[in-house]
């Protein structure tokens, strides 16, 4: 389970036993880093995101393998939570603060790894980059929910439920000002498309209506949050 979230963690291109969390997942398990690598490679086999990109792994994928990825997918919330008590990957981005105070819950603790997770989950999948826009440096990126969180707790962590998104379309999705078609086409609305005494409302809205986002290596959104963003919270 610790290698699957490490696995969902990690941009596909980092994958190996050199890189750092490889190493230390490796030395926390007594492990080979070369093994954990082997067992990273044996998860991107059951990804279909890759399969449809002709990236098959190394297909020596056992029945663990695949309960252990259906166990993530059927309850990512709970998954998470049992893994990041006993690992955390290495991480150049400051942490959520781990409440302490006496006012403070396990449900807070909870929330904050969802987050944590879910942010790294969906940023390694987009490459970190904006997927309407293409800008990268992740101080500019937010992992934002398809779903929002308040309709769909049950969703919060699924990656599949995530845009990698810079703040300016974060802020359009969220207010239904624009929105991703289930055929992965960008929709900008009415209001948006017709601004015309804003310098940027053509260059980061007009100019993108109607192309197609970018892709992510893994964790394709799911056509049923696509379809609910669409029906009730964009615009139009």
């Amino acid at each position: 389970m610790l290698a699957y979230r490490l696995y969902c963690e990690l941009p596909f291109g980092k994958m190996d036993q050199r890189n750092a969390n490889v190493i230390e997942l490796a030395s926390q398990l007594g492990r080979s880093p070369s093994s954990i690598a082997l067992k990273l490679v044996n998860f991107a086999h059951l990804d279909p995101a890759l399969r449809a990109r002709g990236i098959q792994g190394m297909g020596h994928v056992s029945a663990l393998d695949r309960e252990v990825a259906a166990a993530f997918a059927g309850d990512w919330d709970a998954a998470i939570a049992e893994t990041s008590t006993e690992w955390s990957i290495v991480d150049e981005e400051p942490l959520p603060a781990v409440p302490v105070g006496p006012s403070e819950t396990t449900a807070n603790v909870k929330v904050r790894l969802t987050q944590r997770f879910f942010r790294r989950a969906v940023l390694s999948a987009y490459d970190s980059a904006c997927c309407i826009c293409g800008i990268s440096p992740n101080y500019l990126l937010l992992a934002s929910h398809i779903m929002p969180w308040s309709a769909a707790p049950e969703h919060r962590a699924d990656p599949r439920n995530g845009l990698a998104l810079c703040a300016l379309h974060d802020k359009a999705f969220d207010a239904g000002q624009l929105t991703i078609l289930p055929n992965f086409v960008v929709e900008v609305s009415g209001s948006l498309l017709s601004a015309s005494d804003v310098p940027v409302a053509k260059s980061a809205f007009r100019d993108l209506h109607g192309s197609t986002m970018t892709l992510p290596s893994r964790f394709l959104p799911a056509p049923r949050f696509l379809e609910y963003h669409n029906a009730n919270v964009f615009r139009g």
